[in-house]
């Protein structure tokens, strides 16, 4: 009997070295977007007018192959910054949503750049 194919070995997320992330306790769908939902709310108005494009979804992990992981995407023009068309208080606000998502549902929340190669899979996905 042949052995056993090795398992992939998951790789810890490098940007986000302090997070503890578990693929067993990933957060069902619906608890995730009621955390979202009020963060779009505020960014929805903000950014009217502007080239910025919020989206979040579950996404294949890139770190965890055969996981699925939810993320949130921000994406705007290069050379450019979120905080100079919305606004530095609501793009703050935003994040520290993020941030709570990643701390208590222990889920990969990511910001995709469109210049940043790692996620470029992950843009094109999201339909940017």
């Amino acid at each position: 009997m042949p052995p056993a194919p090795a398992q992939p070995v998951p790789v810890p997320r490098q940007r986000f070295r302090f997070i503890q992330i578990d693929p067993s306790r990933y957060a069902t769908l619906e608890q995730v977007e009621s955390l979202v939902e009020p963060a779009y709310k505020r960014a929805e108005a903000a950014r009217a007018g502007t080239q910025i494009v919020l989206k979040a979804g579950p996404l294949d992990d890139l770190d965890h192959p055969g996981h699925s992981s939810y993320f949130i995407g921000i994406c705007y023009p290069a050379g450019s910054h979120p905080e100079e068309k919305i606004g530095e208080r609501i793009f703050d606000e935003l994040r520290e949503e993020c941030h709570q998502i990643r701390v208590e549902m222990k889920l990969p929340v990511v910001e995709i750049l469109e210049s940043h190669s790692k996620y470029r899979r992950l843009v094109k996905d999201f339909g940017f």
